[in-house]
């Protein structure tokens, strides 16, 4: 048997989904204070909130640190796709 909903589950649900957008500032000041006073009173969702941070921060850095593709690479990798043949079970799932 599944237990009610609780009102402040269904708020940390609300906020969890919001949350990305909320990180990226898309959320109008009205939800985004609604999310800030729910943040003030869960240590669950702002624990969240904090795990998201710092994963928006590690993909960052990794972004920063990867060198961009030498000049040419793009027609390259296209030449050798094109160059390559299906392997014989993609042609039979596409009948």
């Amino acid at each position: 048997m599944n237990a009610p909903l609780n009102v402040r589950d269904y708020g940390c649900a609300k906020v969890r989904r919001r949350l990305d957008s909320y990180l990226a500032g898309e959320l109008s000041i009205d939800l985004s204070h609604e999310i800030l006073e729910h943040l003030d009173r869960c240590p669950k969702c702002r624990a969240e909130l904090e795990a998201r941070e710092n994963l928006r921060g590690a993909v960052r850095r990794i972004a920063a640190a990867t060198p961009e593709p030498r000049d040419g690479f793009e027609v390259e990798v296209r030449a050798r796709i094109a160059q390559t043949s299906a392997p014989a079970a993609w042609t039979a799932m596409s009948l």
